[in-house]
């Protein structure tokens, strides 16, 4: 059963922390972020993307706050998702801030150079 943190009431304090961070965030919203892990001593969420899916542990026994990427699709030939580590800390809005931003940079492409010759289009506008 998937359960949206809308859904859930955060058992542990320092979850229910992290939380309050997250939710100063710009697009942060209760239905964007799994709850797969509820007690008293741990909060486990996965915030998913296209392509991963980002899964977010708090541990209240040790302070200890991790992320780890797991690929939403197996690669042709393969009978694994990859994944990787994204970041650990100590509970605090610092260690919250470098998974946050190491997720940004995992997701972002790869900016390819033109050939020669080929002159880039400029964007006039507001992104």
């Amino acid at each position: 059963m998937v359960l949206r943190l809308s859904e859930a009431t955060v058992l542990c304090p320092k979850g229910q922390e992290v939380i309050s961070w997250l939710k100063k965030y710009k697009y942060a919203a209760d239905k964007r972020i799994e709850v797969i892990e509820n007690s008293s001593i741990r909060l486990g969420m996965v915030i998913y993307t296209g392509r991963n899916a980002y899964f977010l542990s708090v541990n209240e026994e040790s302070n200890f706050l991790c992320c780890s990427v797991t690929c939403r699709r197996k690669r042709p030939g393969e009978s694994w998702h990859r994944g990787n580590d994204i970041g650990d800390g100590d509970i605090t809005k610092e260690a919250l801030v470098q998974i946050l931003g190491a997720i940004v940079f995992y997701e972002a492409l790869v900016v390819v150079k033109n050939a020669p010759g080929d002159e880039p289009e400029v964007y006039e506008g507001t992104v």
